[in-house]
């Protein structure tokens, strides 16, 4: 784990420490599991959300935080852990996304929140993973799932693209064997399409160089497809620091958000 993450790990865990959710397991690893944190006054909608890590640790509990914020505006939060690198290459994260959103999205009835109003987010390789799966199409079938299931992507400080002009100094390693293809395979990018929901993507004015090239790459390919796509940045905050940025209450993340999801 890099120092970036180590620490906002630890301020993290120290921030949700006391923001309880309800956990839920999807499969029989102990990562397979959500917190969730119903509203008590739901309007309707609900984020899934998805850490980040680099795709090799971090934890569901890291985002408890930003469920005080969605809450008071009436929005289901849960917050999807998912199996990490060098373990479980890629697509085994990715597909525990999936499992994750299905299970979070079939327990929503019992919440009193609707299942026909729901945005993925994430933050670092959650997001990622978010965008990636709002893409992507086949795997809802796969899950008898409306091909319009996901309303809206909230991806902050991700990473989007993972071919040769993606800037990293060395290739990822939950990518796997350079025989699997993973970074085809892994390229959000690739899949923008028409039919597109739409995108918030958020990224620091500080970020990593790869993640601010790649969200305006991101947000400008979307709307060439016509798709709507906000591209906020995030004034003062690095790559890690977004992550404690979006909890804030009446911050822009929140008032975009807001705006986005109609509540």
């Amino acid at each position: 784990m890099s120092p970036g993450a180590e620490r906002f790990g630890r301020e993290a865990a120290k921030r949700s420490a006391a923001v309880p959710g309800l956990t839920i397991s999807y499969g029989d690893h102990p990562l397979q599991s959500i917190l969730m944190f119903p509203a008590k006054r739901p309007s309707g909608p609900a984020i899934f959300f998805y850490h980040g890590g680099n795709w090799t640790n971090g934890a569901k509990d890291w985002f408890s935080f930003l469920a005080p914020a969605l809450n008071a505006r009436g929005i289901t939060f849960a917050s999807i852990g998912y199996r990490h690198a060098p373990m479980d290459m890629f697509p085994n994260g990715f597909e525990d996304c999936l499992y994750g959103f299905d299970k979070a999205l079939r327990s929503l009835a019992g919440f009193g929140s609707d299942a026909n109003r729901v945005f993925v987010g994430g933050h670092d390789a959650g997001a990622h993973y978010a965008a990636l799966m709002t893409l992507k199409t086949g795997w809802r079938d796969a899950l008898s799932l409306p091909n319009d299931v996901v309303k809206g992507c909230l991806p902050v400080s991700g990473f989007y693209d993972f071919g040769p002009d993606s800037g990293f100094n060395r290739r990822p390693l939950f990518l796997g064997m350079p025989e699997h293809k993973g970074e085809r395979f892994a390229s959000a990018i690739r899949y923008v399409h028409p039919q597109s929901p739409p995108f918030l993507v958020a990224y620091g004015e500080n970020d990593l160089p790869q993640v601010r090239q790649h969200s305006s790459d991101l947000a400008r390919g979307l709307k060439q497809q016509g798709v709507i796509a906000e591209e906020l940045v995030l004034a003062g905050q690095d790559h890690w620091s977004t992550g404690f940025a979006i909890a804030e209450d009446n911050g822009p993340w929140i008032s975009a958000v807001s705006w986005l999801t109609g509540v």
